[in-house]
């Protein structure tokens, strides 16, 4: 199944941005990798603040042959943030998904 980047390829008035991956040594899973497009079109899915985009990163790795390869250089590596083998990092560790962001609703808190 081919994906095409969700963020448009042009005329859309949406900037690409520029990507320039690093030379890596144990690398060759990422050629494989749904995401990779060779050109950096899906990290702003991958590397988003925006729920909507954490999950459709998500998504795109549940259809990806290399998830768990993966999933498995992010923790090996304490990848600081992002989506990666379809779990969100956050200070290089998965996140909690119960744990919701901001301040704790007032009936959440025990007051004295």
């Amino acid at each position: 199944m081919a994906l095409q980047s969700p963020i448009g390829g042009g005329g859309e008035g949406l900037r690409t941005p520029k990507f320039n991956p690093p030379e890596w040594q144990d690398g060759s899973w990422r050629d494989a990798a749904l995401c990779n497009d060779k050109i950096g079109s899906m990290a702003v899915l991958f590397f988003s603040i925006y729920l909507d985009d954490i999950a459709a990163a998500k998504a795109v790795c549940q259809e990806c042959s290399v998830q768990q390869d993966c999933l498995e250089f992010a923790i090996n590596h304490h990848e600081p943030w992002g989506v990666w083998g379809g779990e969100l990092f956050a200070d290089g560790k998965i996140a909690d998904p119960k744990k919701q962001p901001g301040r704790p609703l007032a009936s959440k808190l025990s007051i004295n």
